[in-house]
């Protein structure tokens, strides 16, 4: 992983989209490059729902994969 980081900030022209799944919510940030130096493009921050646990252990993957695409379309990403 260090290294296709490392790899983008030294050649790469696409974005990067980092993704933060914490226990409280889902943080989404979108890296690009401009005159070739990194750049925060756009940031996203949702809120998870308490619906998301289904017990002491697990998570709603449906629940999960809903607030993770309402973080991009926040971010604008």
């Amino acid at each position: 992983m260090k290294e296709r980081i490392l790899r983008f900030l030294t050649v790469s022209t696409g974005n990067i989209l980092g993704i933060d799944i914490g226990t409280g919510s889902v943080k989404i940030a979108e890296l690009g490059r401009k005159n070739g130096r990194p750049i925060l493009k756009s940031v996203g921050i949702i809120d998870l729902p308490e619906s998301i646990l289904q017990d002491d252990a697990n998570i709603d993957s449906t629940v999960l994969a809903e607030t993770i695409r309402k973080a991009v379309a926040a971010s604008g990403a």
